[in-house]
């Protein structure tokens, strides 16, 4: 996915636009003042998948099952899963 860059001034002119390319395209918007990046505008889905896997990254105790199940992958038959999950 690539992002723009467009200073503030710019995005209010267009922001409309700019949020119908945000939503529907997942494109964000990287909002400049004075040539400097000062803030990020994107889809609201994204940004919900970026903050659980921030969750997910901070959770030391989650991390370690991760890495552990990495190392020893434990597989389940489907018909069993399905079982527990249900």
């Amino acid at each position: 996915m690539k992002s723009k860059i467009v200073s503030a001034k710019e995005f209010r002119k267009t922001i409309f636009q700019s949020l119908d390319d945000i939503s529907e395209n997942f494109t964000p918007y990287i909002l400049t003042k004075n040539g400097e990046p000062k803030a990020i505008v994107m889809n609201i889905e994204e940004m919900e998948v970026l903050m659980e896997t921030y969750e997910i990254l901070a959770d030391a105790n989650l991390m370690k099952q991760i890495k552990a199940y990495q190392k020893n992958p434990k597989t389940v038959p489907w018909e069993k899963a399905k079982k527990q999950l249900a």
